[in-house]
């Protein structure tokens, strides 16, 4: 990964794409206090999921793509506490953001409620894993890329 992409100043550029802003963030926020703690993870991910669904909803693609970023990061986090993962976090945030950017698509507001629903507990049929969760979450962000500004709006988006 580009060591541009990895500073923190450079990670929210206009010309920045999500999956980039995903990965920068990761390596920049893998070692926050909160990031020990898959409770807390999870909770914040179910958090940013439903906030993601209502503002959809609404017509506010912007706040929910910064929701969903938010979402992928915990879950990618949680992911790799989960998972022990040796690799360095670089490497995690490459294979991440990869992906990421390979699955993008402009989410539904039903998927988005889907997404929600798996966080939630109330999804019918098979869960997937943790990683394919954020992926999801991560690729439903960098779908809504054109209507995302690129300014940091909160620093502790997890």
């Amino acid at each position: 990964m580009d060591q541009k992409a990895l500073d923190p100043a450079t990670v929210w550029q206009e010309d920045s794409a999500i999956w980039q802003i995903i990965a920068g963030e990761l390596v920049v926020q893998h070692r926050d206090a909160v990031s020990h703690d898959p409770a807390a993870l999870m909770r914040r991910a179910r958090e940013q999921a439903a906030e993601a669904a209502t503002l959809v909803e609404a017509g506010d693609r912007n706040h929910a793509g910064h929701a969903l970023i938010g979402c992928a990061l915990a879950l990618a986090i949680a992911a790799r506490l989960q998972s022990e993962d040796p690799t360095p976090i670089e490497h995690y945030a490459s294979e991440l953001a990869a992906a990421v950017s390979w699955q993008s698509a402009e989410p539904s507001p039903p998927a988005i409620a889907e997404l929600a629903g798996m966080l939630e507990g109330t999804h019918d049929g098979d869960l997937p894993t943790l990683w394919e969760v954020a992926v999801r979450a991560g690729a439903y962000a960098s779908g809504l890329s054109r209507y995302i500004v690129r300014r940091r709006e909160r620093r502790d988006l997890v």
